[in-house]
């Protein structure tokens, strides 16, 4: 039943999104099935008086006006079936911009921790390429099912006119024609379903070897071999699996094929058997035999139909259920009460014996981590790999909720729907920025989509982070496209995008500035600077430094030692240096590595 239900709801969806082309195309639809019947009649009329009035009294008008009938239906149908390509081809591209639109929607509200998971992009590819590949043949199958059914149901009815014997056989035969039509359909989603990972690798390593990010280190390490070695044996996987499947439906097909053709052969022996005893007129005769090849031809494209029918009806399930997926929102954490000690003011950013593990993960990635950050302060976060301080920072900007615990900013949660607020004063640089192949200028400007037009302010926080004189040098300036991919498009060291997304974190006025590990692409001359001129726009903010270089961690007003998901240490660096700990480790080997 969910196959009809998701098929009635697509055709419904297509129905709304463009209800005019879809009410001609029903027209039409309703013609073409209707003509077989018109051009029995006509036929009909034709050789019955051509025989029965034979001879000197022979009327050629009258010949000629059934002959002007016939030739009419039958240009009336030609016209029809050739405008259905058109309309089908228009309610497509209409409802694809609403449809694929919805999905993508979809996707880019999922929350951050579905990126984490294989079972998101296995449900999302499975929906897009049901969407691009299948569903949309919905259209043009829907179309052609009610054409081929009406045409069905009008020969029957004239076939059961002149034997229903005939009209039996056909209609009987078909059914298990159908059904095998059905099988293969559901064969070739079960293999798609079963085989999606070997189609997602086989899709990654090709752009591996095709695509210019990758380029470089492939060559340079000769892996196109291996790359294309990998993805040989993934293709063949699929090859082999699809020749099983067309194998055992190259099968059924000729066994549908004999069927069909014996009952055809049949019907045709019943309908010459009542013609020799007088049961129908040599016109009828004619003309059923007529009907009957059309209904032939009728009966083996609707099974068809019905079977791709099918198929496209359980990718519509994929594509549905994607997108009918509530997105799951955090409720409101409650904030922590506000430090009551003289002197002391609320805290700006809180976390409240927070832990946080990865989907899929068996070690928590943060455990237990409380502490509590004053307005205006800054702190550096230090650690090793791995000990959570790019997961800290996300969980503070509200890209994770918690597994335990409660975080807050400015007294207020920053999770779901109720802290988009929250998130609005928050401006992040991240470790693994996107390069975005845009101009330089909207580079920088979509930091702050409100005022991505704003010259002014994009050439302050340009300045902000250092990359001014590099833009103000390129072709076309700010204006100039970033990214070898387009025509007269501009590349950047690895340094200056680091800096280009630097400025772009500086474009939102923010109370609240995060750097994850802002400067690894930086010379040392060029991270000091960046350092010091955070350091300044940060006055008034609350900030949070991710850095393993550890000199730069001395500019913060406390630094927060992580190490094995825990927090370790917190204090000044004086303070923590004093301490003897781990801090003071960190940082005694980074300074005798320098010396």
């Amino acid at each position: 039943m969910k196959f009809y239900k998701n098929w009635a709801r697509f055709v419904w969806a297509v129905i709304r999104i463009c209800p005019g082309t879809a009410v001609v195309t029903a027209l039409v639809t309703l013609v073409v099935g209707l003509l077989p019947v018109a051009e029995f009649r006509a036929l009909q009329g034709l050789i019955d008086y051509v025989a029965g009035n034979a001879g000197p009294t022979f009327d050629w008008g009258t010949a000629g006006l059934w002959l002007a009938a016939a030739s009419g239906i039958a240009l009336a149908g030609a016209l029809a079936r050739r405008s259905q390509p058109y309309l089908h081809e228009r309610l497509r591209q209409d409802a694809e911009v609403v449809l694929e639109g919805r999905l993508l929607e979809r996707a880019g509200r999922a929350p951050l921790l579905d990126m984490e998971s294989s079972k998101f992009f296995d449900r999302f590819t499975r929906a897009r390429d049901g969407l691009r590949r299948n569903i949309f043949d919905f259209i043009e199958l829907t179309q052609r099912v009610l054409t081929s059914s009406l045409v069905v149901a009008s020969v029957l009815g004239v076939i059961a006119t002149t034997h229903w014997g005939a009209m039996l056989l056909l209609l009987v035969v078909s059914v298990p024609v159908w059904l095998m039509r059905q099988k293969v359909a559901d064969w070739i989603v079960a293999l798609y379903r079963e085989r999606l990972d070997e189609y997602r690798q086989a899709e990654y390593l090709g752009k591996l070897v095709t695509e210019r990010a990758p380029a470089h280190e492939v060559r340079l390490f000769g892996l196109s071999g291996e790359i294309l070695g990998r993805w040989r044996r993934n293709i063949h996987t699929i090859r082999d699996e699809r020749l099983r499947v067309m194998d055992k439906s190259t099968r059924l097909d000729a066994a549908a094929a004999v069927m069909g053709m014996l009952s055809y052969a049949g019907a045709i022996v019943i309908l010459a058997l009542t013609a020799v005893t007088g049961g129908m007129t040599v016109g009828a005769f004619a003309a059923a035999v007529k009907v009957t090849e059309d209904m032939q031809g009728a009966l083996g494209e609707l099974g068809w139909l019905l079977g791709n029918l099918r198929r496209s009806g359980n990718f519509a399930t994929d594509y549905w259920e994607f997108v009918d997926e509530a997105i799951p929102t955090t409720t409101a954490l409650p904030a922590p009460d506000p430090a009551t000690a003289a002197g002391v003011p609320a805290v700006d950013a809180s976390f409240r014996d927070v832990s946080f593990t990865y989907p899929g993960a068996t070690k928590p990635a943060l455990t237990g981590v409380s502490f509590d950050v004053r307005p205006g302060e800054l702190i550096a976060l230090v650690g090793e790999n791995g000990a959570g301080k790019s997961t800290l920072v996300k969980l503070l900007m509200g890209l994770y909720p918690p597994t335990g615990g409660s975080v807050a900013v400015g007294g207020a949660s920053p999770y779901g729907d109720e802290g988009a607020a929250t998130r609005t004063r928050i401006a992040p640089v991240f470790q693994d920025f996107v390069r975005y192949s845009i101009s330089a200028g909207q580079n920088i400007g979509i930091g702050d989509t409100s005022a991505v037009g704003d010259r002014p302010r994009i050439e302050a926080a340009a300045a902000g982070s250092g990359i001014a004189p590099v833009l103000a040098n390129l072709p076309h300036g700010y204006d100039t496209t970033l990214g070898k991919e387009w025509e007269g498009g501009e590349e950047l060291s690895g340094g200056q995008w680091q800096k280009l997304a630097i400025a772009r974190g500086y474009m939102r006025e923010a109370a609240l500035l995060v750097l994850d590990e802002p400067t690894a692409a930086l010379d040392p001359m060029a991270e000091l600077e960046v350092f010091r001129r955070f350091q300044e726009l940060v006055q008034g903010r609350t900030g949070f430094l991710i850095s393993h270089r550890l000199g730069a961690a001395r500019l913060a007003d406390r630094i927060f030692v992580l190490k094995g998901s825990h927090l370790l240490e917190a204090g000044t660096h004086e303070e923590l240096m004093a301490l003897g700990g781990e801090y003071a480790a960190l940082f005694k080997a980074q300074a005798d590595w320098y010396q």
